[in-house]
């Protein structure tokens, strides 16, 4: 059986996803299930790159931290 936990949001939000859910265009049956895709989206857009950018950072630093030694050493 799967594990959930359960979040508070002020109710004038919680009425924007009412009335999302409630538009059958929207393709949402509950609030639950819209709630879920759109947190999903944010952590994929916002959260993930974030993760790749420090990531990428984090090899450039590398990659520079070892050319310096390498130059360095030459001058030795």
């Amino acid at each position: 059986m799967p594990e959930y936990s359960t979040i508070s949001v002020r109710k004038a939000l919680h009425e924007e996803i009412k009335k999302a859910v409630s538009d059958p265009r929207r393709g949402y049956d509950t609030i639950a299930e819209f709630t879920k895709e759109a947190i999903r989206l944010h952590l994929h857009r916002v959260v993930k790159p974030n993760i790749e950018n420090i990531t990428l950072t984090r090899l450039q630093r590398a990659i520079y931290t070892r050319w310096f030694r390498q130059v360095f050493r030459k001058r030795e």
